[in-house]
């Protein structure tokens, strides 16, 4: 019995010797390299071989063409019409504008009489009401194209001009007492100081110059032709007539 239990003893410790061998000594790994060529030959499906990661290449983004450069609009002329102005008178302003992009062009307007500005008068037209003899009028006119202001352009100015006084009374046909009496009446619409004189008189026939009266002491008989002549010192009116006497 004693040998026994001695063989059994034995038997564990080679049985323990074993197995503690197994766990201390692991089993040797096929190389990589070794494993792809294992598989192939079997006739398994090659799994892909190993690549050297390499950062991709990263696209550049499409750039979009910027949007070409808005071109200003410009003043080409400025036209005011019409020409011969009194006071009044009602002035327009006619531009022209080169835009080349092709842009609808609008107008900014700034009015002057003399040189100062008209204020509120922002449109393409004014009125001259209260104005001169002599006054000029300009206009200074800003392009827009809807998306920017052009340069203003300043037009010539247009002068205000002198209004011609009028006769307003009628030349009488007879004679007081043997002697031709008229009184000239006249006006001028600018209020400038009048003259008055006769184109081509007959003789013996007089006009105050000052005040407009006629007078022809004892005029022969036959027909005469009558031109009286009233200036402002710029412009002129006439008046024709004709008398004829008998004895």
């Amino acid at each position: 019995m004693v040998r026994l239990t001695h063989l059994i003893f034995i038997v564990c410790i080679i049985t323990l010797g074993c197995t503690s061998r197994k766990v201390e000594e692991p089993a040797p790994q096929a190389k990589p390299a070794e494993v792809q060529t294992k598989v192939a030959e079997g006739g398994g499906v090659q799994p892909p071989t190993l690549q050297e990661s390499r950062p991709e290449a990263v696209s550049a983004a499409p750039t979009t063409p910027s949007a070409p450069k808005n071109k200003l609009p410009e003043i080409v002329t400025i036209r005011l019409t019409p020409r011969l102005v009194y006071p009044g008178t009602k002035v327009k302003a006619e531009p022209e504008a080169r835009d080349e992009d092709g842009d609808t062009v609008s107008y900014y307007y700034e009015w002057k009489r003399n040189d100062d500005v008209l204020s509120g008068e922002m449109l393409d037209e004014i009125g001259t009401d209260g104005f001169k003899k002599g006054d000029f009028i300009t206009v200074s006119v800003t392009p827009y194209d809807g998306k920017e202001k052009g340069k203003p352009r300043r037009s010539l100015p247009l002068v205000v001009a002198n209004r011609p006084p009028e006769i307003t009374s009628s030349a009488p046909s007879e004679l007081s007492k043997g002697i031709y009496i008229y009184e000239v009446k006249a006006a001028d619409p600018d209020g400038d100081k009048l003259s008055f004189s006769i184109e081509g008189a007959p003789s013996g026939m007089t006009i105050d110059s000052v005040t407009g009266t006629v007078r022809w002491d004892g005029p022969q008989p036959g027909t005469y032709n009558i031109k009286i002549e009233v200036s402002d010192g710029d412009a002129k009116a006439f008046q024709g007539f004709e008398l004829s006497f008998t004895r």
